[in-house]
């Protein structure tokens, strides 16, 4: 998931993401039980962030910047398209 610059705390904005993340879920029929959201930015924690915490199974968000450089293996990914490409 990537959150634009100030968007991630704004409430309509960071409710699109969400939108689009659960219908990225039903898409491809991944279980919400199941899923571990890797944030790709490097935005500070927003008030919303609690959100994404209970989408990824009540676990710590993940945060790409985490990793340091490292290298990183999935093995699977779904990406969520932005949230100004949702067509509400």
């Amino acid at each position: 998931m990537t959150r634009e610059n100030t968007e991630y705390a704004n409430l309509f904005h960071a409710m699109d993401d969400v939108i689009n993340a659960f219908g990225m879920l039903y898409v491809t029929g991944v279980p919400v039980d199941s899923v571990r959201v890797l944030l790709l930015d490097d935005h500070p924690e927003g008030p919303y962030d609690v959100v994404w915490r209970a989408l990824s199974c009540g676990g710590p968000l993940i945060r790409l910047t985490d990793y340091e450089g490292d290298k990183v293996l999935l093995r699977e990914a779904i990406f969520v398209p932005p949230g100004y490409s949702n067509l509400l």
